[in-house]
């Protein structure tokens, strides 16, 4: 009874807080109604961020905290994981529905099982791990090691599309779309790839190298006309043509993460310093493959631009017009992968009418409630960790008080 309670004070604990910081997040917002959409979108930016964390790291922190208290319990923080997972979507749905007033909530639904699936198969393996692995590396660890590398090559190799296209999210391209990409590739001089289209919330078109595969959202297919949706398809002939080393670093970037599946391990050898060693690994290659991905998007938009037919500017309006759609800032950090609007549309050969605008606050006080949350998260584990770790090293020596069996009298 006591541990059915709790999974419902989990499940009404996230609904309440997403909900309320979202709310709160929102005034700015609400009130900038008359601003220009790259004032709006700057206002979002921050809330639609911290929402992506809240996503995982709220159910991640909750399942931390009952990992904590019921050790004898096995995968006891599973229901509860579960259980905060669900409210943090109720207490997103109001946000969701006011920043997009045309959204039903049947597509929103979809929308976020697809992404909820796919970040289960790739980020959700990777938390399991760290609270599977063992506290010292053998074959145990080898072998899990093996299988979050095969099921995170198994999705890059088209296993997430197989999902998506299980889910009814990934569907046949219609004739307009194909044959605007057919006449995409004649102009570029490569092959015909395959085209699908993808029933996801959001104006965009994605890339798959490795598959050969190109994919655009109904939105994106909804609101550009031919001319701008074939310069977006342009671009992401540019991913589809980048030489096979650019494809093989690009597979080997997926693995960024890879190390956090050893924190227990190196919390077991080398305490809180090989925590923070592998925190410091993280960074230093996050940084890498940013510049690495950075570079692939801005050789995509040179062939777009190349590539964009015979009227001048119109890869820049179809830019222009995505990021409005998306609600994307048109100066974004840059920690990003893409560069920002504002750079692509001058580099595009188009000056924006409106002057470069301010970039998003980079920290703010949404930015500390999750900060507070991965804290929340990692020291219950880490304790936890530290504890077993401890009563592994020195287990209680015969003769000692621990080892003497209590007498009852």
């Amino acid at each position: 009874m006591l541990f059915a309670t709790l999974l419902a004070c989990h499940f009404a604990l996230a609904a309440i807080v997403v909900y309320g910081m979202n709310q709160l997040a929102l005034v700015p917002w609400r009130r900038a109604r008359d601003a220009h959409w790259t004032a709006r979108a700057r206002l979002l930016w921050p809330i639609r961020k911290t929402n992506g964390l809240l996503f995982f790291i709220l159910p991640a922190a909750l399942a931390a905290a009952q990992y904590s208290q019921f050790p004898e319990i096995p995968l006891a923080y599973l229901p509860a994981a579960l259980a905060g997972l669900a409210g943090v979507i109720l207490g997103m749905w109001p946000t969701a529905k006011a920043v997009f007033p045309d959204l039903a909530l049947g597509r929103w639904v979809r929308n976020l099982a697809a992404v909820f699936v796919i970040r289960l198969m790739t980020v959700g393996v990777l938390i399991a791990a760290i609270f599977l692995m063992p506290g010292h590396l053998g074959w145990t660890a080898l072998g899990l090691t093996a299988l979050v590398i095969a099921i995170n090559l198994g999705l890059v190799w088209g296993g997430a599309l197989w999902i998506l296209r299980l889910m009814g999210v990934f569907i046949s391209a219609p004739p307009r779309l194909q044959e605007i990409v057919r006449e995409i590739a004649a102009r570029m001089n490569l092959p015909m790839p395959r085209v699908g289209l993808l029933r996801l919330y959001g104006a965009n078109a994605i890339a798959f190298p490795l598959l050969n595969t190109l994919a655009v959202t109904e939105m994106a297919m909804d609101v550009l006309p031919d001319d701008e949706l074939g310069a977006v398809c342009a671009h992401e002939f540019g991913h589809l043509s980048e030489p096979r080393g650019t494809v093989a670093m690009l597979v080997l970037s997926t693995f960024t993460l890879l190390p956090v599946i050893y924190f227990k391990p190196a919390m077991d050898a080398f305490g809180w310093a090989g925590y923070f060693g592998i925190c410091a690994l993280l960074i230093v290659v996050s940084r890498l493959v940013r510049t690495f991905r950075r570079r692939m998007e801005q050789r995509a938009d040179s062939a777009a631009k190349t590539h964009e037919g015979p009227s001048p500017g119109v890869y820049a309006r179809a830019l222009e017009r995505l990021y409005e759609l998306n609600q994307v800032p048109a100066v974004t950090p840059a920690t990003l992968s893409h560069p920002s609007l504002y750079d692509r549309l001058i580099a595009a050969g188009v000056t924006p009418e409106y002057p470069r605008p301010a970039a998003p606050a980079r920290f703010t006080w949404q930015n500390v409630v999750a900060l507070g949350l991965v804290v929340a998260f990692i020291t219950p584990v880490m304790n936890r960790w530290d504890r077993d770790g401890r009563r592994n090293s020195h287990p209680p020596r015969m003769g000692s008080v621990e080892s003497q069996p209590t007498r009852a009298d």
